[in-house]
């Protein structure tokens, strides 16, 4: 699913559907708030778009793929 402004719980309810893919995480601070469900969820993966905070880059998220360069 696409989105830009899910809470986690609800995030939760797709993911307990069977989603796997998910598009969205589109600012930073968003980000940041989701990596914690990506990180203890390893089978699901984000595609962030347009996430570019460089304080994102020292992660060991590996399911997280942010698609535009760091700020820095």
């Amino acid at each position: 699913p696409i989105f830009y402004d899910l809470k986690i719980d609800q995030v939760n309810e797709l993911y307990n559907s069977g989603y796997r893919i998910f598009i969205g995480g589109n600012t930073s601070t968003y980000l940041t708030s989701l990596l914690p469900f990506f990180e203890n969820h390893p089978d699901a993966v984000l595609l962030s778009l347009t996430s570019s905070s460089a304080t994102l880059n020292n992660r060991e998220n590996k399911n997280v793929y942010r698609l535009t360069p760091p700020d820095n």
